[in-house]
């Protein structure tokens, strides 16, 4: 035995090498603990531990580290307030487990699970029966599936993102509007009239009439009315009385344009009465009536990128106002649910 600085009980307790602060066995594998065969080729300068390992401070690994494939319930590495969470290998790819669930797998064959329905090949990480889910745990509202990517959280891409398709958002409404110094005006057509500071087109006889169109457009959602709003005002000096009406008529066709004719099926007229509350009203009001469009009528049924052509005029004999109705401007309401790339 050879040592430079130690006291040593007897001969058995101690049968290699020790310098300074260096221990080594000279001939074999050093073995602490219990006796031990190795059984990964150690030598001279090795040390094989036949029991456990404790170590209160910090363990640098300047190699690599070769544990046991462990198993689904007993992760090779786990965590000492959780064993049944850590690594291990599934088959031929590593795997992590959490509470005794494997929650991911990597691999380069044909498919590596995730949790058991996500999937890994090359580069593409996809779920083959939902929409495959990051961040936050979430519930999809837009019929995501396979295929599919569920954000659950806030999504943040400091580079480009590439849209080719449009945005889909939560339903949102837009106006578009149509002075009416726009509209086309009818062989019969109102006249100019000026209420205050509030210029438009009067409307007094059934004859009367503006032609108005817009295209629906591509952002629509398809599945709720359009809304023509009319801005208008009585005429300057006749207030409506108390329960006088003003009837709005529009007559329109929803076509697609360049391959259905102007007078394509059966046109559809949509109205709408202003009834006064006041006694008596006033004549300065301002006025926002809706006439709406059925998007599922069975005469002109609309679809987005579809030319609503149509006449608009006042059903005087319908209604009981004896005065001019002031027509500023219209807009038409759109519930919209996506954002196309011609809006960014």
């Amino acid at each position: 035995m050879r040592y430079t600085s130690a006291r040593m009980v007897s001969a058995t307790v101690f049968s290699g090498d020790m310098a300074g602060s260096l221990l080594w066995d000279s001939t074999q594998t050093l073995t602490l603990g219990t006796s031990a065969a190795a059984s990964h080729g150690l030598g001279v300068g090795d040390v094989l531990v036949g029991g456990d390992l404790e170590v209160d401070g910090v363990t640098y690994f300047d190699g690599q580290i070769f544990v046991g494939n462990g198993s689904l319930p007993s992760p090779s590495i786990a965590f000492t307030n959780y064993p049944t969470s850590g690594l291990f290998m599934d088959g031929d790819k590593p795997a992590i487990v959490r509470g005794g669930v494997k929650m991911v797998s990597f691999g380069g064959g044909p498919a590596a699970a995730f949790a058991g329905n996500v999937n890994m090949i090359s580069n593409t990480i996809y779920s083959s029966i939902q929409a495959l889910e990051l961040g936050t745990a979430a519930t999809t509202s837009n019929g995501l599936a396979s295929g599919d990517v569920l954000v659950g959280g806030a999504l943040e891409v400091d580079g480009t993102a590439y849209l080719d398709g449009g945005i889909k958002v939560p339903p949102y409404n837009v106006d578009y509007v149509m002075p009416a110094g726009g509209a086309i005006l009818g062989a019969t057509a109102p006249t100019f009239e000026v209420n205050g500071i509030v210029g438009g087109l009067g409307f007094d006889a059934d004859a009367e009439a503006a032609y108005l169109n817009f295209e629906i457009p591509s952002s629509w959602d398809g599945t709720s009315d359009l809304k023509l709003k009319v801005y208008w005002v009585a005429e300057s000096g006749d207030a409506p009385l108390l329960n006088e009406t003003v009837k709005w008529d529009f007559e329109y066709r929803s076509l697609v344009w360049g391959t259905e004719d102007a007078d394509n099926g059966t046109a559809v007229t949509a109205t709408a009465t202003y009834t006064e509350t006041a006694d008596p009203g006033d004549d300065q009001d301002t006025h926002i009536t809706e006439i709406t469009l059925d998007f599922a009528d069975a005469n002109q049924p609309l679809t987005a990128g579809d030319v609503i052509i149509g006449r608009f005029d006042r059903d005087v004999t319908g209604d009981t106002y004896s005065g001019l109705g002031v027509v500023h401007h219209w807009e038409v309401e759109v519930q919209e649910d996506k954002v196309l790339r011609d809006h960014l």
